[in-house]
């Protein structure tokens, strides 16, 4: 969270400390994360939010088929 102040005062945004704390706030949600990307995309799933993914949706075939079944 002390990162992304910098970049919230610069850019006159919000910064959350969860996924789900955003989610309450919002209709659709953009995914550009590395590491958490298939838990990121479930939870918001799981939501019912439009989802808007920048990189592959997931980094294997076994991720992807999770997520086809979901």
């Amino acid at each position: 969270m002390i990162k992304s102040k910098g970049y919230c005062k610069k850019y006159n945004v919000k910064a959350y400390d969860s996924l789900e704390a955003l989610q309450n706030e919002c209709d659709a949600v953009t995914i550009v994360t590395r590491q958490r990307h298939i838990s990121m995309l479930l939870q918001t799933v799981a939501a019912g939010k439009h989802i808007f993914i920048e990189k592959p949706i997931t980094k294997t075939v076994a991720e992807a088929e999770v997520y086809l079944h979901w």
